[in-house]
């Protein structure tokens, strides 16, 4: 139900079997990011009905585009589009996680949707996401996984070859299709060997035609570290605002996959009186502390809010 403007946006209303769930983990997001950049914004919870009858909605601010499944049905998307919109998904997974919500359990494309204005996907439905990393995956029998970044490799393949990664040609008209799907995935990933899932590899090596994505899909199903796999995404960028930002600031690579920077320390006390402009980088701060990639997109902001930071200026009021 799209409704009336809220701040100059439009908002949406939605009935949730799960509601208040999941209006209290789009809070607890929203309370860290206030607006995240790869997941829908929460505006409140309210009721509707009268005469002993109501019913609770959520009130979201709407997405303005189609789902990705939608779109992987209609386009056969290019290389720096599948890049865009893999680090966009793996960013918002980082946001949730950071945020302290560790597991959405339904990573799929048609809970990731284009906001055409902004031009990124953001992730929707936390009906049953868990602040629990440790609890078992519900439901998303297509997508589903270990965790999400098993979801991610998946999509990313969806993406690409255009059909389901655990799925076979003789499924596709069985009535039981994606239990069945389920029941190979499970299969691939169980003992320790991952022998079954050696099989899947072959099929992403075969299916995938781009050579980075046949290695980082693998690399979903083998690490549990978003931060690396987030920054091999962004070194696949023609321009990355974020690497950039970081090469200007920090010549100081540790390795290939991980590096520290500088930045000064904000001392909220010592700006008062002063306005903040886009122009300069505050020197406020009385000394420097090395961060990891993985620390600094730890702190108060996330790494794309942290960007309003490049090249501020202070003047007095």
């Amino acid at each position: 139900i799209v409704s009336s403007d809220y701040l100059n946006n439009k908002s949406v209303s939605k009935f949730s079997i799960n509601r208040k769930h999941e209006y209290n983990i789009l809070r607890q997001i929203c309370h860290k990011w206030k607006k995240p950049r790869n997941i829908i914004s929460l505006i409140n919870i309210y009721q509707i009905g009268g005469a002993g009858q109501t019913y609770e909605l959520l009130k979201l601010h709407e997405i303005d585009g189609p789902n990705l499944e939608e779109i992987i049905q209609k386009e056969k998307l290019d290389y720096e589009t599948i890049i865009s919109y893999a680090a966009d998904i793996l960013h918002g997974m980082i946001e949730m996680d950071l945020a302290g919500v560790k597991f959405h359990r339904d990573i799929r494309p048609a809970n990731i949707m284009l906001n055409i204005k902004e031009s990124m996907l953001k992730i929707i439905d936390y009906g049953i996401a868990s602040c629990d990393p440790n609890i078992s995956p519900r439901d998303n029998r297509r997508f589903g996984g270990r965790n999400d970044l098993d979801s991610l490799g998946e999509v990313i393949y969806t993406m690409i070859a255009k059909e389901i990664l655990f799925s076979e040609f003789n499924l596709k008209n069985d009535s039981n299709y994606a239990n069945k799907i389920k029941i190979n995935r499970d299969r691939a990933f169980e003992g320790k060997d991952k022998k079954n899932l050696k099989y899947y590899y072959k099929k992403i090596k075969k299916n995938v035609k781009y050579d980075f994505f046949q290695n980082f899909i693998i690399d979903c199903f083998k690490s549990n570290d978003k931060f690396e796999l987030l920054f091999k995404i962004e070194k696949q960028k023609k321009k990355s605002k974020i690497l950039d930002w970081f090469s200007k600031y920090s010549p100081h690579f540790t390795n290939e996959d991980k590096f520290t920077f500088y930045m000064y320390d904000i001392n909220p006390k010592r700006a008062n009186g002063y306005n903040v402009e886009p122009f300069d980088i505050i020197r406020l701060g009385s000394y420097q502390v090395p961060l990891t990639f993985k620390n600094f997109y730890s702190k108060q902001y996330s790494i794309y809010e942290m960007l309003l930071f490049k090249n501020l200026r202070i003047t007095p009021k």
